[in-house]
């Protein structure tokens, strides 16, 4: 049983790809270079945006999950189904904030280390 729906993980693969193609490419960038510039400052936040965006529309998905799900998850638990969506909601707002702060921060460490040298 598959919790989450293959149909739909697959439509957002190619966008994954692009992302982590962008975040390598950012990361060797900033590797090469002593010091934070702007530039870089601009695309680390244009890449954390980006992420935060794809993650907003996988999240907000209705067809996320297998239809079967739920249901499956309401007699795994004894419980109802209302209690086991609130709680997937409640479990997919969590990882949202999560990750929208640990993003936050990175573009604000980003900005606030334009000019500072980086120690090798």
């Amino acid at each position: 049983m598959f919790a989450l729906n293959g149909d739909t993980m697959l439509y957002y693969f190619p966008f994954l790809l692009i992302l982590v193609t962008f975040e390598l490419s950012l990361s060797a960038y900033k590797s090469s270079g002593s010091e934070w510039t702007t530039r870089i400052a601009l695309g680390n936040f244009i890449v954390n945006l980006l992420w935060t965006a794809l993650l907003l529309s996988i999240v907000f998905n209705p067809n996320l999950f297998t239809p079967e799900f739920v249901p499956y998850m309401v007699e795994l638990y004894d419980s109802t189904k209302e209690k086991i969506t609130f709680t997937i909601n409640l479990s997919k707002t969590a990882i949202v904030v999560a990750v929208i702060v640990t993003n936050s921060i990175d573009v604000y460490n980003g900005f606030n280390n334009i000019g500072v040298k980086e120690e090798t």
